[in-house]
């Protein structure tokens, strides 16, 4: 099941490209388990999921069983490396966490543009979870400097940020421009 990108509109999706393109020109993360096929494709298909489409359809388009290895090597618990196979949701959870990472960096640049420098964002859960972790529902309503998630965003790539939002793999936290709660009725 796919993210509910509240505020992925046309403006914040030009903002991803620009992102996305920041990153293509330099250093695209790309995941360990593509094969040269996948990671030659990727950038095609992230360029049409962030023009029209989401996190679901980027997955679709990277299902083809061969931009994916099946097997990779592990470390062993005793020493050594040890053959494992991919996981079969390995397209999802690589598409889910790059196409939010862009909508992230989209939102924060265009939220930056048209609020200025002091401008925060409102972490929510994008993706409902059964059994949600702790760390992630804590994080949930959180506002945060959108110039500090951008510039953690573009300065690490795949899973180490500083801020930790996004909360890891699956965690299905996003952000979105922090809602304005009504004033009390009297």
């Amino acid at each position: 099941m796919g993210f509910d990108y509240v505020d992925l509109d046309d403006d914040v999706r030009g903002h991803m490209l620009a992102e996305f393109e920041l990153d293509a020109s330099g250093e695209l993360y790309l995941s360990k388990h593509f094969s040269n096929l996948g990671a030659e494709s990727y950038p095609a298909h992230m360029r049409t999921a962030i023009q029209a489409g989401n996190d679901a359809s980027l997955a679709e388009a990277l299902r083809r069983q061969e931009y994916f290895n099946s097997h990779y090597m592990r470390a062993a618990p005793g020493g050594g490396s040890t053959r494992v196979r991919v996981s079969r949701n390995v397209a999802e959870t690589f598409a889910q966490g790059e196409f939010n990472r862009f909508y992230l960096r989209g939102l924060c640049s265009n939220v930056l543009a048209t609020s200025g420098e002091e401008a925060q964002i409102e972490i929510y859960r994008a993706r409902a979870s059964a059994n949600p972790r702790p760390e992630s529902q804590a994080m949930v309503g959180k506002l945060v400097l959108a110039a500090a998630l951008l510039a953690d965003l573009r300065a690490h790539k795949g899973l180490d940020l500083a801020l930790g939002i996004p909360a890891g793999p699956n965690s299905g936290l996003s952000a979105r421009r922090p809602r304005i709660a009504a004033p009390p009725s009297e």
